[in-house]
Parts: structure tokens; C-alpha cells; sequence
């Protein structure tokens, strides 16, 4: 039973990173079509928040059923999982911002989207990487 739970977390964080690496070629390969390029960015954050939580809630039934206290790797992933979260805030307030303003290119949304995937996929692969050694 426990292993079909890990293998379900370790299957969405996979999809997750597919996921992160798909909104990256979003940025890079739809900027000149501005209304295909808003259009698929926001699937991406309605994907992005349900493959999350999906993270999140099999996260804590792997913990539940492993009967394992709170441990310092645990409050890590739960801290990391609340840093995701609010990267990708403040990436849709940005996104919001590029929408609404005129003035404001899809070039400087698109650089700040790109970082923010890029540290993303660095907080994921440091636990994916903790937890192979």
C-alpha cells in the first residue's frame, strides 16, 4: 500500500516537472503570437496549481501511512511546497500585470517566466536528488 503511494507522489512530481519544462517552451517558442501565447499560459497555471496540490495532498498520505513524524526533510518539502506556491503568485500577478498594461512587452514577462521555472525545477531536483542518495 505504501508503495503505491510513493510510486503515485514520485509519478506527479515526474508529470510536474514535464509540466514546468512545458511552460518553459511556452515562453520560448509562442512569444510572437501574443494571443496564443496568453491563451496557453492560462491552462499552464490551471495545470500548474492542480499537479501541485495533487503533490501536496499524496505527500501527506505517503507521511500518514508511513507513520512518520515531522522530520526536518518533511518540514523542508512543506516549505518548499508554499515557495512554489508563491512563486507562481507572484508569476500570475506578473502575468495579470502583462495582460492589463499596454506598455509592458511579453519579452520581460517571458525572462521573468523562464527564472522562475528554471528555480522551480533547481527546488524540486535538490529533493529528488536528497532523496537518490
Amino acid at each position: 500500500m505504501i508503495a503505491d503511494v510513493i510510486w503515485y507522489h514520485t509519478t506527479t512530481i515526474n508529470l510536474f516537472l514535464i509540466l514546468i519544462f512545458a511552460g518553459i517552451s511556452i515562453s520560448i517558442l509562442f512569444y510572437a503570437n501574443v494571443a496564443k501565447f496568453i491563451k496557453l499560459t492560462r491552462i499552464y497555471f490551471f495545470t500548474y496549481y492542480a499537479l501541485l496540490v495533487m503533490i501536496g495532498f499524496d505527500g501527506l498520505v505517503a507521511m500518514i501511512l508511513s507513520e512518520r513524524d515531522f522530520s526536518i526533510n518533511i518540514n523542508l518539502m512543506i516549505g518548499a511546497f508554499f515557495v512554489l506556491i508563491g512563486l507562481e503568485v507572484y508569476k500570475f500577478i506578473q502575468f495579470k500585470k502583462f495582460i492589463h498594461s499596454p506598455t509592458d512587452t511579453i519579452d520581460n514577462y517571458r525572462k521573468l517566466a523562464i527564472v522562475i521555472a528554471i528555480i522551480e525545477i533547481a527546488i524540486i531536483l535538490s529533493f529528488i536528488w536528497i532523496y537518490q542518495v
